[in-house]
């Protein structure tokens, strides 16, 4: 597996957030959160980490409309759905480079077959055509799944904590892309009642209560397994968030550590070829052994 990450996402570095009340807080979505993950994962054998350059203007153009992509470069903040859509003067260059590294990892994964790993940061999947929030500016998975989609089926598996709103918006109705999506039910979580699940043919919802049982959350996912099955897609997407955690702050499932590996080898039992893309996950202290965990299987009995 091809480890890719992007050079400029320190870049983005903002100190502290908005808590949703009007205070300010210690900032979540940090530059350590990659530097994490790849401590976490280097000693394994079988990857190769590759770090990406500058973005390219043309992979935000895939999936967003033009004013946006604008209005995140100006930092005038018209597109921003809640407060946790700031804009600091390094965002645009590391959110571009972001989407950037998911598009290069996908066409490495077109290119190879071999699977890919884009640790993008910012994340990407609450970002629609004309919107960003939640952490996101530019829908990496999106962008690449688009990417994808020129040469196949592509099925998105966005597996974390919250729904990915931006996801569903670009891809609604496509006949060329299928989105499923477990997460925590809304509008109790984050993206809340505006963005409830939409209700179209290639969009597969599977909300779950908070503290839902370990049990329910595979059977979720082996329905989402089955779905992805039946679309009969030439590549997997997997939106790859490890707030599903009981210990992530920003969560409230009861995963542990080791439910990761189970993933892994549910998506390798699939056989499709793989691109992982990152979205949260805000346990420094965890989100090295929860990614290691994933492609330790993934890689068992000779995952692509």
């Amino acid at each position: 597996m091809k480890i890719f990450y992007p050079k400029s996402h320190t870049l983005h570095h903002p100190r502290t957030e908005d808590d949703g009340k009007g205070h300010r807080t210690r900032a979540y979505e940090v530059p350590e959160r990659v530097q994490a993950i790849l401590a976490g994962i280097k000693r394994l054998s079988f990857v190769r980490i590759a770090e990406t350059g500058p973005g390219r203007l043309a992979d935000a153009r895939r999936v967003h409309l033009p004013w946006m992509i604008e209005d995140i470069r100006k930092g005038i903040g018209k597109g921003a759905i809640d407060a946790w859509g700031e804009i600091f003067p390094g965002t645009y260059r590391a959110a571009l480079a972001s989407v950037t590294c998911a598009v290069r990892a996908a066409e490495h994964l077109a290119k190879t077959g071999e699977a890919a790993y884009a640790l993008t940061r910012p994340p990407g999947h609450h970002a629609g055509r004309n919107f960003y929030g939640g952490y996101c500016y530019f829908n990496n998975a999106a962008s690449a799944a688009k990417y994808l989609a020129e040469k196949g089926r592509v099925a998105i598996l966005d597996l974390d904590y919250h729904m990915g709103n931006g996801t569903q918006d670009i891809f609604k109705w496509s006949k060329q892309v299928l989105v499923a999506s477990i997460h925590a039910e809304t509008p109790v979580e984050y993206p809340g009642e505006a963005y409830t699940e939409i209700c179209a043919p290639n969009l597969v919802n599977l909300p779950l209560p908070l503290k839902s049982s370990r049990k329910l959350y595979f059977q979720a996912l082996d329905m989402a397994l089955a779905a992805i099955r039946d679309f009969h897609p030439g590549f997997l997407v997997v939106s790859i968030g490890y707030d599903i955690h009981k210990r992530d702050p920003q969560g409230r499932f009861v995963l542990v550590t080791d439910d990761f590996r189970r993933t892994g080898e549910r998506l390798r039992a699939l056989n499709l070829p793989l691109l992982l893309v990152q979205e949260g996950g805000y346990h420094l202290g965890l989100l090295g052994a929860c990614a290691r965990e994933l492609l330790i299987g993934l890689e068992s009995k000779g995952a692509r």
